[in-house]
């Protein structure tokens, strides 16, 4: 992931998207790359609990869940919360078209 949150591209892909209003989807340490793309200001969203702190430094507001979704920003938690995760996911797909996920 951190490789990831440094590359240039996948930054800029993701603020295409968010700008775009399609869907972003982050579980666990793939947030980071939202934190880098500084798009998390303001919304509510979820992380694995080590790095609520750099959610919470970039302007998240960050919840104990395993699934937030806030406008077209969607986070799981952490792995074991990945059919959930999921299952949102596919239901922003079906209802709303487009969406990258990290």
């Amino acid at each position: 992931m951190d490789r990831l949150r440094s590359d240039p591209a996948v930054l800029r892909l993701a603020r295409a998207f968010y700008r775009a209003g399609k869907h972003v989807g982050f579980i666990g340490h793939g947030v980071w790359v939202g934190v880098s793309a500084g798009i998390l200001s303001g919304h509510y969203c979820t992380s694995d609990p080590r790095i609520k702190d750099d959610l919470t430094n970039a302007g998240g507001l960050w919840q104990d869940e395993p699934v937030v979704a806030d406008v077209n920003l969607i986070f799981g938690r952490c792995t074991a919360d990945l059919p959930a995760f999921a299952a949102v996911l596919v239901e922003a797909m079906q209802s709303h078209g487009s969406m990258a996920a990290t």
